[in-house]
């Protein structure tokens, strides 16, 4: 399989700081972030930011009863926040590849998120 075809992910530790915002409001801060980013048939798609589980403690979540697969990352849990239903997501046995990513969440920014580096 060629480099274009491939479909990996690489993650990193990331040393800046991040924030999320929902809806405009700051729920989230992190300069503990891990940075995943992932490759596929020739694409490399935005990074996605993964924030620890301890900073996630602290917003009011709910658990969501679905689970979808990545053949690169493994299987995806998912939260509801507030009124957004499947808007946080993680993998609590993620592959071997992106072990790094493991008691880390990830915010759909198509849900009202956005997470930028803070100031």
């Amino acid at each position: 399989m060629s480099e274009s075809t491939a479909h990996y992910a690489r993650t990193e530790t990331s040393d800046l700081r991040y924030r999320v915002l929902f809806n405009g409001e700051p729920i989230l801060e992190s300069n503990q972030a891990v940075k995943l980013d992932e490759h596929y048939d020739g694409r490399d798609f935005a990074p996605v930011i993964y924030f620890p589980e301890s900073q996630i403690a602290t917003l009011v979540t709910s658990k969501s009863d679905r689970v979808t697969h990545c053949p690169i990352k493994g299987d995806a849990a998912y939260l509801n926040f507030r009124e957004t239903a499947n808007s946080i997501w993680f993998y609590p046995e993620p592959l071997e590849q992106v072990a790094q990513i493991r008691n880390h969440y990830a915010f759909d920014q198509s849900k009202g998120f956005l997470v930028e580096v803070a100031d």
